[in-house]
């Protein structure tokens, strides 16, 4: 039992740049020549990015909880990766002693305030020979023969544990030769993390880093959808009085060291957690206990749908539903027609599925597809019956079998 549940927000990777820029020969000083951002490059609030930014390229994280931080892009030529705090007073005293940028930036840098010129090379004879302006949000330098720094490293670490978690990919992903050939490409010098960091050492730092911010949050009374625990019953008894001591810890909990009230609970409707309900009824009648409401509309369509108590149609038109998906995904040879004419009709593939039990819309989806691939079917069955019935049995002893098989065949 838990009042809250999380749903974590996921970063989006920031697009990447490189049509443009020609870096310098030398990485030792790097003279940056710079426009004034254009409208197209203004922030999320409608100001400009600055002059001092295109410099520096921002972190997809905060550092705290109102600025981000500021890579220099000249140390980062350089190899230095050097961090500072995104505001104009850590980027300014930066530059004035960064060794990697020329006198010139030195001296604007020094004299730089929030109404400056953006710094123009000397070095520049017209406005086409500077570099390309950053866009916001986006990196402009020649990333892919840069190595990344270790707080760059972790960052990219936890974006990719978020966008397994955010996909619902398996961990394994990650040790696709193809995605480590896709990222060897982009960027070279990029260190992957392997299936068993992803999903133990990284997973257990986002769960670390996911718990403070609860605390947090709880603490400061911000609103919010909270995970406080989850609790591993596996080799505990599934009963009422169990479930019910359970509930009542974390009630304790909660109240106790969060300072927080609990107002309801909620939970399935199974015989041991109805037995928990009026357990904690009696414990505490101040508090609301309820059951699941798409548990409950899932069991009274289930009810509704019951042969034995409603005799619906619907039964009888799903079961024949099931029963052709199944003959096409069971048959690999008609299968591959059946794509072959998708292609034809639909310009793409649609792979037909079977209802889960356990997955509640996976009846819809799996109708759905069949739907979709009516047309196919019935051409195909027109123009291939004789195919279609001998690539399920040929020898004369199966032949009944092979009758039955092509069977849902007549119903289309």
């Amino acid at each position: 039992m838990s009042p809250h549940h999380h749903k974590a927000a996921v970063r989006r990777f920031q697009l990447v740049n490189l049509t443009d820029f020609d870096p310098p020969p030398s990485a030792k000083k790097a003279r940056l020549s710079l426009q004034q951002p254009s409208s197209s490059g203004s922030s999320a609030t409608g100001r400009l990015p600055g002059t001092l930014w295109p410099f520096f390229t921002r972190s997809t994280a905060k550092q705290n909880k109102s600025h981000y931080s500021a890579f220099c892009n000249a140390c980062t030529l350089a190899g230095a990766n050097v961090k500072v705090l995104g505001v104009s007073d850590s980027m300014k005293s930066h530059l004035q002693k960064c060794p990697h940028v020329s006198e010139a930036v030195h001296a604007w840098a020094k004299d730089w305030t929030k109404d400056s010129e953006p710094f123009v090379s000397e070095d520049a004879e017209d406005s086409g020979a500077m570099t390309p302006h950053q866009s916001a949000l986006q990196r402009f330098m020649p990333l892919k023969d840069v190595a990344m720094s270790v707080i760059q490293q972790e960052e990219f670490h936890m974006l990719l544990l978020q966008g397994t978690v955010s996909g619902n990919l398996p961990f394994s992903w990650i040790d696709n030769e193809y995605i480590q050939a896709a990222f060897a490409i982009a960027r070279p010098t990029a260190v992957l993390p392997s299936r068993r960091a992803l999903s133990e050492k990284l997973l257990k730092k986002a769960v670390l880093v996911m718990s403070e911010k609860v605390e947090a949050g709880l603490a400061t009374s911000k609103q919010g959808i909270y995970t406080l625990k989850t609790i591993n019953i596996t080799s505990s008894a599934k009963n009422g009085d169990k479930t019910y001591e359970l509930v009542k810890q974390e009630i304790e909990t909660i109240e106790s060291v969060h300072k927080i009230p609990v107002i309801a609970v909620v939970s399935d409707a199974a015989g041991e957690a109805a037995k928990a309900q009026r357990l904690l009824i009696l414990w505490r009648p101040d508090i609301l206990t309820l059951d699941c409401f798409s548990h409950q509309f899932n069991l009274s369509v289930g009810d509704y749908l019951n042969k034995k108590k409603t005799d619906h149609r619907y039964i009888d038109v799903v079961s024949n539903a099931v029963d052709l998906a199944s003959w096409w995904i069971r048959h690999s040879v008609p299968y591959g027609m059946l794509q072959e004419r998708q292609l034809d009709v639909l310009g793409k593939t649609c792979a037909l599925t079977l209802p889960v039990v356990t997955r509640w819309g996976s009846p819809y989806s799996a109708m759905k597809a069949l739907v979709s691939n009516e047309r196919c079917m019935l051409l195909l069955v027109l123009e291939k019956r004789d195919a279609l019935r001998d690539s399920v049995g040929k020898k004369p002893g199966p032949r009944a079998t092979a009758d039955i098989d092509v069977g849902p065949l007549h119903r289309l």
